[in-house]
């Protein structure tokens, strides 16, 4: 074999290499694009606004609070039973491994369909979450990958096998002094 041969052979390995290497990192490796969820920057439509305490009917609901960008919220706006709106989100992220290989990549998968409400008591300038249920339909959880999706339905979390997710608060929560100022909060508080 000539030199030059030789040359173009290991040239044309390298390429191989490099393009094969490009599609196994963008089939198996690369995470999903997915932005971690966050609060919206414009106020809620009217399916998420405020329901009066001990009322059933949703069209009977108060004016949306503020979106979170617009800094504090009055704290006698809050109390009262607040529902699900129809654009909410619930989603997973989990850093996963394939197979053997040492790269991490986001599998993140969402659904839209979660229903539930929230009851918020206030005292003065305190504001205690005392009553919650959510419920999500867990066989619509999605992801960008159907062969995940597929996986789920019976390994994981199976949800061929376990439909529905359930949240139920067992004891009331204090929220923290600074939970209406619109800024994340990492204090933790609960009701005595």
């Amino acid at each position: 074999m000539s030199p030059r041969t030789t040359v173009l052979a290991i040239a044309a390995l390298l390429l191989l290499a490099v393009g094969g290497g490009a599609v196994v990192w963008a089939t198996f490796l690369r995470g999903d694009e997915v932005a971690p969820l966050a609060l919206p920057s414009t106020a809620p439509s009217a399916a998420g606004s405020q329901v009066a305490a001990g009322s059933a009917d949703p069209s009977s609901a108060g004016a949306s609070l503020p979106p979170a960008s617009a800094g504090a919220v009055d704290v006698a706006s809050i109390p009262g039973t607040w529902t699900i709106g129809a654009d909410s989100v619930v989603g997973y992220r989990v850093r996963e491994r394939l197979a053997s290989l040492s790269a991490d990549s986001d599998a993140v998968g969402r659904t839209n369909s979660i229903t539930g409400s929230v009851t918020i008591a206030g005292s003065g300038t305190s504001l205690t979450v005392s009553k919650a249920d959510f419920s999500v339909d867990m066989t619509t959880l999605a992801s960008d990958k159907q062969m995940r999706d597929n996986r789920l339905r019976n390994q994981g979390i199976e949800t061929d096998t376990f439909t529905t997710s359930t949240f139920s608060l067992t004891q009331p929560v204090a929220l923290p002094a600074g939970a209406t100022t619109g800024r994340p909060s990492t204090s933790r508080s609960t009701a005595t």
